[in-house]
C-alpha cells in the first residue's frame, strides 16, 4: 500500500508541474482554506482526523470505497451508504450555519475540481522560501526512495488472497495517468469525496423548499459525481473481465455480522464528514493536493494518517 501511495505521488507531481508550465491548469493552491475560528489549519486538521477514523474503522476511503462497490463487495457499498449520509451531514450543518450567517451563505467550492484565489499563496514551496522546481528535484526522488523501500518490504511478506492484476506500485502510476487524463479533458484534478457532497445537495434541492435559483443551479450529474460513477463501473468490468466475476462480498465477507455492517456506515459516514470539512480527502488532498505542494493538503494528510495509525493500533488492543 505505502509503495502504491508513494508511485501516485510521484507522477502527479511531473505532472503538476508540466501542466501548470504549459497553461492547462492554474496553479489554484493559493485559494482560502476553511476555517473554524479555532487555530489555523483547524478545518483541516479535525477533518484530516476524522478521515483517519474512518479508514482505520473501515479499511477504505473515499474513492476506493467506489471500487469495492463496483466490485460488488456488500461492505463497501455500506460504507458508500455511510459516505452518502456524511454528505447529507456537511450539507445540513452549512445550511444551519448559513442561516445564522446569512451574509456569507455561499456554497464553499470544491478545491479537488475548483479553486478560488487568495492573496496569500499557501503552498509548501513558499513556506520554504525555495521554487517549486527546486521542491520537485528535492520531493521526486525522497517519494522513490521511500518507494522502494516499501516495495522490498511488500515483497519479503506473504502473496495477498486477492492479489490486484499489477503491483501496488504500478497501481500507483496508474493512478497518476488517471490524474494526467482527467486533467487534459477537464482542467481540474482527481478528487472523490465531492460527488458525495454534490449528490446531498441535489437532495437537499428536491427534498428542502429553498430558492428555485438556488435549486436549479444544483444537478446531479456533476463532474465529480460522473467520476466516481467511472470509478464504479470501471471495478465492476475489470472484476468481470479479470476477476472471479462474483461480487467480493462472498469472499470476503461470507457472514458480515450487524456489528460490522454499523461499523462499515459509521466509518463512510466519518470520512466523507471529514473530508467535506477539509475541503478534499485522501484524493483530493493526498494526492492532488500533495502533487501541487499545498500546505494545508499537507496538514490533513498528516492528520487523517496520524489518525488512522492511532485508530488502527487501539483496534488491536
Amino acid at each position: 500500500m505505502q509503495s502504491g501511495y508513494d508511485a501516485n505521488k510521484v507522477q502527479p507531481s511531473i505532472v503538476m508541474d508540466l501542466v501548470q508550465r504549459w497553461g492547462v491548469m492554474k496553479r489554484d493552491i493559493s485559494s482560502t482554506p476553511p476555517n473554524l475560528g479555532l487555530f489555523s489549519f483547524d478545518a483541516h486538521v479535525l477533518g484530516g482526523a476524522l478521515i483517519g477514523l474512518g479508514m482505520a474503522v473501515t479499511g477504505s476511503c473515499p474513492g476506493t470505497s467506489f471500487v469495492q462497490a463496483g466490485t460488488g463487495s456488500l461492505h463497501g457499498a455500506l460504507v458508500v451508504l455511510g459516505g452518502l449520509l456524511g454528505g447529507i451531514t456537511f450539507v445540513s450543518l452549512t445550511r444551519a450555519r448559513a442561516k445564522r450567517q446569512p451574509q456569507t451563505a455561499e456554497d464553499p467550492p470544491h478545491p479537488e475540481v475548483s479553486g478560488t484565489q487568495s492573496k496569500t499563496p499557501l503552498d509548501i514551496a513558499t513556506a520554504l522560501g525555495i521554487p517549486p522546481f527546486v521542491l520537485l528535484l528535492i520531493w521526486v526522488p525522497m517519494c522513490l526512495a521511500v518507494m522502494r523501500i516499501a516495495f522490498a518490504k511488500d515483497r519479503s511478506q506473504p502473496s495477498l488472497p486477492n492479489p490486484g492484476l499489477v503491483p501496488p506500485a504500478y497501481g500507483g502510476l496508474l493512478i497518476g495517468l488517471a490524474q494526467l487524463v482527467t486533467i487534459l479533458l477537464t482542467g481540474h484534478a482527481i478528487g472523490a469525496s465531492s460527488g458525495y457532497e454534490d449528490v446531498a445537495r441535489w437532495l437537499e434541492g428536491k427534498l428542502v423548499s429553498g430558492s428555485p435559483k438556488v435549486e436549479a443551479s444544483r444537478k446531479l450529474l456533476t463532474g465529480p459525481v460522473m467520476f466516481a460513477a467511472g470509478i464504479v463501473c470501471s471495478a465492476a468490468i475489470q472484476n468481470y473481465l479479470f476477476g472471479s466475476g462474483r461480487p467480493l462480498s462472498n469472499l470476503e465477507y461470507p457472514h458480515m455480522s450487524t456489528l460490522l455492517a454499523l461499523r462499515a456506515v459509521a466509518g463512510g459516514w466519518a470520512m466523507v464528514l471529514g473530508a467535506r470539512v477539509a475541503r478534499g480527502c485522501t484524493s483530493g488532498h493526498g494526492i492532488s493536493g500533495l502533487s501541487k505542494f499545498s500546505l494545508p493538503s499537507l496538514v490533513t494528510t498528516a492528520s487523517m494518517f496520524g489518525m488512522c495509525i492511532a485508530t488502527a493500533a487501539a483496534l488491536k488492543y
